[in-house]
């Protein structure tokens, strides 16, 4: 409840003779699960981080990833597993940048949906401290384990690097959209100085991928075959983006000319 920080914002909206009307307007909504459901909820905290990131002149999708593309996702990671719909069977899923927990709300539902005996079990950290809090709620509410949710930077203070038995966290799926458009310098250092790793084509072995693409430039490079995952990467704005031509030269020289023309108006309206 601290990391929601709503001392600040109660002490913010009393200042500006705000609170009371807040209070007020909350009052008088019906906001119990009942009414609103958790997968609403959560599309009301998108639209007002979706607000606050364009009037701040940030990009909206640093902070979630719309549902339909998590469902994507989700779908495609998860249709080919055969042992799926085993009685009661048991699957751990990751996500290191999980904000409100979206993908591994859905992910819960996907298994749930294919077998009611599933039994998922979540996994998750995040760097915000308010979409650290949201998804912890959420875990509560649903009777997860909170627990499994960390706070922290995924890269530079990786909360699921061991065990208390000085083992190595395995899970059976990890699912992330980690935010685009940020300053990531710091990661990246973190990461070449601790891990060097390469993506090898779903289609193609790895030891011919290192022979043609890695050996020749760094002849002592090896596998670590421990290490060696298999994921999947969508890159969306190659499958989906859809090209708009231009606009006609002249149509744009026209809009230019007219916008000149309101600015000499302003300008002369402000030194007359």
């Amino acid at each position: 409840m601290e990391r929601f920080d709503f001392e600040v914002q109660i002490s913010r909206m009393d200042e500006k003779d705000l609170l009371f009307q807040v209070v007020q307007r909350f009052a008088g909504l019906d906001l119990s699960p009942q009414r609103v459901d958790n997968m609403q909820m959560g599309y009301v905290f998108e639209e007002l981080i979706r607000i606050g990131a364009e009037q701040s002149n940030e990009e909206a999708g640093e902070h979630f990833t719309p549902r339909e593309v998590i469902r994507l996702m989700v779908s495609l990671l998860l249709s080919p597993e055969a042992d799926l719909g085993k009685p009661h069977v048991v699957k751990t899923i990751y996500d290191p940048a999980c904000g409100t927990g979206g993908m591994l709300t859905v992910a819960e539902k996907f298994l749930l949906d294919h077998n009611a005996d599933a039994r998922p079990h979540l996994f998750g950290q995040d760097i915000n401290d308010e979409s650290w809090a949201v998804c912890r709620s959420d875990m509560l509410i649903k009777g997860d384990d909170a627990d499994r949710i960390v706070l922290g930077d995924s890269f530079t203070a990786d909360g699921y690097q061991r065990r208390a038995d000085d083992t190595r966290w395995t899970f059976d799926y990890m699912l992330a959209n980690p935010p685009f458009g940020v300053e990531w310098k710091q990661q990246k250092q973190a990461i070449e100085k601790e891990r060097d790793t390469e993506s090898v084509p779903l289609g193609e072995g790895i030891d011919a991928y290192m022979e043609r693409e890695v050996l020749p430039h760094v002849p002592d490079a090896r596998v670590d075959h421990d290490k060696t995952k298999i994921g999947y990467e969508i890159p969306l704005n190659r499958h989906f983006y859809v090209y708009e031509p231009l606009r006609p030269l002249e149509a744009i020289e026209a809009d230019l000319r007219t916008l000149e023309t309101e600015i000499a108006q302003l300008l002369a309206d402000v030194t007359a």
